[in-house]
């Protein structure tokens, strides 16, 4: 996040597999133990015209965010990427904050993969609002 005092509510998210034969992916999502470090942005979309999203959306760091080991994140899924797909929407007070702030696990979600690596066999989305 790159505005401190602002917050971020995560309503929901989904991934989705497209490789050619069956293939295993087990993926995290957790508040890092350590915040990644200089971002490489993609423009989050903002829902509402005429307004500039305060949270970034990093497809990688240059520095990853260290996440914590197995088995502590908000979501591990084991999931298959030849075509496998899942959402979760969050209850509207179930939702994952993230925080402006320097503190670690507050700031950062990190969406990894402990299982499967093809970079171009799986696609990760996030919904939030501010």
């Amino acid at each position: 996040m790159n505005t401190v005092g602002a917050v971020a509510m995560v309503e929901s998210i989904s991934w989705g597999g497209n490789l050619n034969t069956a293939t295993s992916y087990r993926s995290c999502w957790a508040r890092p133990t350590a915040n990644g470090a200089t971002i490489v942005a993609q423009t989050p979309q903002s829902g509402n015209p005429g307004t500039t999203p305060l949270v970034q959306l990093a497809t990688r760091w240059t520095t990853q965010p260290t996440i914590p080991a197995e088995p502590a994140a908000l979501l591990e899924m084991a999931w298959n990427a030849f075509g496998g797909v899942g959402i979760m929407t969050f209850p509207v007070y179930g939702s994952w904050m993230v925080t402006g702030s320097a503190t670690a696990g507050s700031q950062q979600l990190s969406c990894r993969n402990r299982l499967g690596t093809d970079a171009n066999g799986s696609s990760y989305y996030v919904n939030w609002r501010e």
